[in-house]
């Protein structure tokens, strides 16, 4: 009996114990969380990659904004059929995913980034100049008045696009198989403030001027800023090994990686 009593007093002092315990456990896990975090964005692979692909849902989003308004208030084309076109747009992205899934058993992630950038070039080159010369519709025998041209440069735009996302998913994730969650996170972080961006320039850049052009301006100045910041932390590098030392230490994996290795 006298021991049954102790074990019972002695309850509490357990509860509170255990407490107090998951109460000490919650600040490494925190700091933990804050250690991932910062070494994430301390890679320099991660932000390259990460930033290529939150521009490309930027000129995404853009170019989602902008078409509605470009085909019904400038065209007069019907809801219904701006509706049937931007469905269109949206299943064209099928086709970069499976040429990037193709691609991607047999060439580098870095050697399909590069090949993009050259499509990518041109559409950002004709956007450019649609958007400065319109009469260029009417030197290749294109009316003034074809709306086609519009999700055409849409269509082209979300290929490239299904193209490219998952060379750079792959490239970012992969130096941290250990703390996907927390580099995928903050991928989505930077993808939803960039396609935030895109649609606050459409937005803007139509109430400034709605005009074709505008459509074709914004898409353009997107596009060259991904290009730019391609080549400018990315594309150089021969191997994606040299842009791993800033910040994969933690949590990186030297497993076979998600792409062809270079």
């Amino acid at each position: 009996m006298r021991a049954e009593r102790q074990v019972v007093r002695n309850r509490p002092s357990t509860a509170r114990w255990q407490s107090a315990r998951a109460h000490v456990t919650k600040a490494p896990n925190r700091a933990s969380l804050r250690a991932d975090v910062l070494n994430v964005l301390g890679s320099r692979l991660f932000i390259s990659a990460a930033g290529l692909y939150s521009l490309m849902f930027a000129s995404i989003s853009a170019m989602l904004t902008l078409l509605p308004f470009v085909l019904e208030q400038h065209y007069g084309l019907t809801p219904t059929v701006t509706g049937g076109v931007m469905s269109m747009i949206a299943a064209s992205m099928m086709v970069g995913c499976a040429l990037s899934g193709f691609l991607g058993k047999q060439f580098a992630p870095l050697t399909l980034l590069r090949g993009a950038m050259l499509p990518l070039l041109l559409i950002t080159s004709l956007s450019a100049g649609l958007a400065s010369r319109p009469e260029v519709l009417t030197a290749l025998a294109i009316p003034r008045s074809a709306w086609w041209p519009i999700p055409a440069v849409g269509i082209l735009l979300v290929i490239l696009q299904g193209f490219m996302v998952p060379i750079c998913q792959a490239l970012y994730l992969n130096p941290f198989r250990d703390t996907a969650g927390v580099a995928a996170g903050t991928a989505s972080l930077m993808q939803t403030l960039m396609m935030a961006v895109g649609s606050w320039l459409a937005s803007t850049a139509w109430q400034h001027a709605a005009a074709p052009r505008m459509f074709y301006g914004v898409l353009a100045t997107i596009m060259l800023s991904a290009q730019l910041w391609f080549w400018l932390l990315l594309g150089w590098s021969e191997t994606t090994a040299e842009l791993q030392s800033g910040g994969a230490g933690k949590g990186a994996d030297e497993r076979m990686p998600l792409l062809a290795p270079n």
